[in-house]
């Protein structure tokens, strides 16, 4: 794969959430050749006005030594949207989001989403478009994530799949008026 870029959303995570997703990239950038390396990136969206968000974030990324393939966003999610979205190959989310609605855009840009078992987020994602991970402890839930990060990187067509089921998902469920959630 070419450039690999994973999202997080940092409004969407509370701070154990957060050293969750950053870890699972961590761990996945870390076990990679430096030729695989220089293809991952990690995007990390903050809302402008978090304070504590931005201060525990870069604590994060500095603790895991991936400062120089992160790049950081101060906006709002949907300040971000164009922006950003355009980029992502993956969107990774480890806690229980407050709405669908970022997800829902993600999958309008054919964005596959690796998440935490979450019961709102099932609404809108299955796995035709999506990776869940259960959550049993910590070390599993972070080695399932970087595991499946690494999967979706170097086998390209698990990773087209999951794009296409994206497209599709939005397409079928989300798209259409009559089916849409609040």
């Amino acid at each position: 794969m070419s450039q690999f870029n994973v999202l997080l959303l940092a409004e969407q995570h509370d701070a154990a959430a957060l050293k969750l997703s950053i870890r699972s990239f961590s761990d996945m950038y870390h076990s990679e050749t430096p030729k695989h390396q220089r293809n991952m990136k990690l995007t990390v969206v903050v809302p402008p006005k978090s304070t504590s968000s931005k201060r525990t974030v870069e604590q994060l990324i500095s603790d895991n030594e991936i400062a120089s393939v992160t790049s950081l966003h101060f906006v709002t999610i949907d300040e971000a949207i164009d922006s950003v979205y355009a980029d992502t190959s993956i969107l990774l989310q480890s806690a229980e989001p407050k709405d669908c609605t970022p997800y829902r855009s993600a999958l309008s840009y054919s964005i596959p989403i690796v998440w935490r078992d979450s019961k709102r987020l099932q609404e809108c994602i299955d796995y035709t478009c999506g990776i869940r991970v259960h959550y049993d402890t910590k070390e599993q839930y972070i080695s399932d994530c970087s595991r499946f990060l690494l999967a979706l990187y170097h086998d390209e067509g698990a990773y087209r799949m999951l794009r296409n089921g994206a497209k599709k998902q939005y397409e079928a469920t989300i798209a259409q008026p009559s089916l849409r959630r609040a």
